[in-house]
């Protein structure tokens, strides 16, 4: 019989708005979605089953799961499929399971054999976000408490977690801004005022974070190669391929989550480009501005070290975004909005963003929303082929439209096909167009 995860990955799922509403009567306007299979019911659903006859409860009490794995979730699964099979409208209700499964002797807590619930994986580790969120919250708690009491000064912390799934300055809509990355523009002012006015979450140095651990290499290597200040040796030995494919998968990923997002630099504003509402923001001063700026801000005299500094910093961002994007990443053309902050204050400068965030024009919508899905299936299934020491060096093309993965290129040999495939499906397509050939199917054209 094959393994859990076998049949997990086997297993034709269907989108989640077709079951919700085809088996379980739940209109699309009742959805926040996380993916094609994967989706929220807002609680506003319930106000519209008032009047209507309660259905009958089972309960699945604890018990105690075999090595094999047969506990409450595969019992309930089971009965679930059983009800359905002789008629029965059955809905089964579990709840989100832990970690610690994963790491026991039975692997996952989503289920086994034929009677599991997929994506298994997704529920197994990630699912929705709202574990890390918890965590995150946690030790966020933690240590706001901790830090006074350590300077044992009486302070009384408060953290206020909204519990709706109404917020955001534009209701539950995501609001997106991509903002470039210039030492002395005032763009990490613009970029800080923005967040708090659209109550939204300000990204850079979580990226830091994230790629250092991916790329197995310090906080500090990952900074001197961003801003141009590593050495000779660090630049030679550096994986820049890997650190543009992890960084891009580490942006689309954030800009997925949550409410929406300010993201400044990495790239962001090339690579949410093609995303109807995300907004595409450059924050510029001219040189001398930038560099009178730098001088106050770190309290120094010294002018030429900190004009080479930042010329150093433009060559390293230059050279970053030609090899990425194959774009003079100065020119106006690339983004929605150029701010100059010569004349215009920061005050002013959110405001200005603010204005395209709320206009129609980019509000966010059941399109916009997939085509950054498709963006972040795309660069997850980049990202895992670079990891897998069987595809690390195979170099394809990767597309992603509604959902469905498109594969094209030449390979070697049918086993690299395979093997693409395979780590394909395992970081999350569903659907794969395998448009992709290999050398040793091509016949020569003459003997």
């Amino acid at each position: 019989m094959p393994s859990d995860i076998e049949i997990a990955q086997a297993a034709k799922m269907q989108r989640i708005a077709a079951v919700a509403r085809e088996k379980l009567g739940i209109a699309e306007e009742h959805l926040e979605p996380y993916g094609h299979y994967k989706a929220k019911v807002s609680l506003k659903f319930l106000d519209s089953l008032k009047g209507r006859k309660n259905g009958r409860l089972i309960l699945v009490t604890a018990i105690s799961p075999t090595p094999a794995g047969e506990g409450k979730t595969t019992t309930t699964v089971g009965l679930g499929d059983a009800l359905n099979h002789i008629g029965k409208k059955a809905v089964i209700c579990l709840r989100e399971p832990s970690l610690g499964p994963v790491f026991g002797v039975k692997g996952g807590a989503a289920g086994g054999g034929y009677a599991q619930v997929v994506p298994m994986e997704d529920i197994n580790l990630h699912f929705t976000g709202d574990f890390n969120a918890i965590g995150l919250a946690n030790n966020l708690l933690a240590a706001a408490i901790e830090r006074p009491r350590a300077r044992r000064a009486r302070q009384v912390v408060c953290i206020f977690i909204p519990l709706s799934d109404e917020g955001g300055a534009r209701g539950g809509a995501m609001a997106l801004v991509a903002i470039t990355r210039e030492m002395g523009s005032l763009g990490k002012d613009v970029a800080s005022g923005l967040a708090e006015a659209l109550g939204v979450p300000l990204v850079y140095h979580e990226v830091i974070d994230h790629l250092a651990d991916r790329m197995r290499v310090r906080k500090s290597h990952v900074i001197r190669l961003l801003d141009g200040s590593a050495g000779l040796l660090e630049r030679l030995t550096a994986d820049k391929t890997s650190m543009s494919i992890f960084s891009a998968d580490e942006i689309v990923n954030l800009a997925l989550q949550g409410k929406g997002a300010v993201i400044r630099g990495w790239g962001a504003t090339h690579l949410l480009r093609d995303v109807p509402h995300a907004v595409c923001v450059r924050v510029c001063a001219p040189f001398e501005l930038r560099k009178r700026r730098m001088m106050e801000r770190v309290a120094s005299a010294d002018e030429a070290k900190i004009a080479d500094e930042i010329q150093q910093n433009d060559a390293s961002h230059a050279a970053i975004m030609r090899r990425n994007f194959s774009v003079q990443w100065t020119d106006a053309e690339h983004y929605d909005l150029v701010l100059n902050t010569e004349r215009a204050s920061v005050k002013a400068c959110v405001e200005q963003v603010m204005a395209l965030v709320k206009s129609p024009e980019f509000a966010e919508t059941k399109q916009s929303r997939e085509r950054l899905q498709d963006l972040a299936l795309v660069w997850h299934v980049r990202a895992a082929l670079r990891v897998s020491p069987r595809t690390r060096d195979i170099r394809i093309t990767v597309k992603a439209q509604g959902g469905r993965l498109v594969l094209t290129g030449l390979l070697d040999n049918s086993e690299q096909r395979t093997a693409v495939n395979e780590v394909a499906a395992s970081a999350g397509a569903r659907d794969i167009d395998d448009q992709l050939r290999s050398a040793d199917a091509v016949r020569p054209r003459f003997q």
